[in-house]
């Protein structure tokens, strides 16, 4: 079993929410001049450019303080090994295997469910413990079986 690097993985994660929040805090922005702009104001009572304009603005603010709580709570995650007999708990680095033998790598975070990173050649996905695999996750330990929402049973071969 090929197990990607926990610093590695955490690091990785951190750097895509912190891109994501950078993207939304851009995109808020320009959504924001569009709403101020002297063309976003409306030419007749039919006219909603400039109110949908402000909708999409308050999207992306409220979208920018998800990506901010996701850094932050992303950031608070420790990166040092687990003890072999651990049970999951959010930190946790954990490869599933299922009949085939194909490995799976979650990492379970209290934010950012469904961020997905490669690293070293192996992807690894965010599950959150509200997410049905991570509440299926927390608590087992290695030899343990969890029901993945796609793939059916899996057993927990590695916690980290």
């Amino acid at each position: 079993m090929n197990a990607p690097d926990k610093t590695k993985v955490w690091t990785a994660l951190q750097k895509l929410a912190k891109s994501q929040l950078d993207d939304a805090i851009s995109a808020q922005k320009t959504a924001q001049q569009g709403a101020t702009h002297e063309e976003s104001k409306p030419e007749n009572d039919k006219d909603t450019r400039g109110l949908e304009s402000s909708y999409l603005a308050r999207g992306l603010a409220n979208r920018v303080l998800e990506w901010q709580e996701t850094v932050a709570r992303l950031s608070q995650i420790s990166d040092k090994p687990l003890p072999e007999d651990s049970a999951i708990v959010a930190g946790a680095l954990v490869a599933l295997e299922d009949d085939e033998g194909e490995t799976l790598w979650v990492a379970v975070a209290p934010a950012g469910g469904g961020l997905k990173v490669s690293i070293d050649g192996v992807r690894v996905t965010v599950a959150t413990p509200k997410a049905p695999l991570g509440q299926a996750l927390m608590g087992k330990v290695v030899g343990d079986e969890v029901k993945h929402p796609s793939r059916g049973l899996l057993e927990v071969t590695a916690v980290r």
